[in-house]
């Protein structure tokens, strides 16, 4: 992906363009830094999901909004592929934790939660 968006910045002659590396648990910003994080559909590909919103509650400024948007065990399409599916067996989804981290988490790092939603 970096390859790719070098190449891109390099071709369309982006200079006004910064190309980081980081990752879910080490993001490469200062504390409070962002006024709004988005997360979409990232959390059923991270292993650790409570650092993962520790590292957003890091960067996000107070009174930031966080919004993580994630499939529910509950939507079909969750379940034939994760739940159903003996290679994902020990995928997040397949034990109900993500839910009860996320909120667990969000408390202790100063994050509120206004809504569930599945999708």
């Amino acid at each position: 992906m970096l390859i790719e968006a070098r190449k891109r910045k390099r071709i369309e002659n982006l200079s006004n363009v910064k190309i980081l590396y980081g990752t879910a648990y080490n993001l490469p910003f200062k504390d409070e830094f962002f006024d709004k994080v988005y997360c979409i559909n990232t959390f059923c590909h991270i292993e650790n999901n409570k650092k993962a919103v520790e590292e957003i509650s890091r960067v996000l400024k107070k009174g930031g909004m966080a919004y993580i948007e994630f499939y529910d065990a509950i939507n079909p399409f969750v379940f034939f592929r994760f739940i159903a599916n003996p290679f994902f067996k020990n995928h997040p989804y397949v034990y109900g934790n993500f839910i009860p981290t996320l909120k667990k988490t969000a408390n202790k790092n100063r994050l509120k939660i206004k809504k569930f939603q599945t999708i």
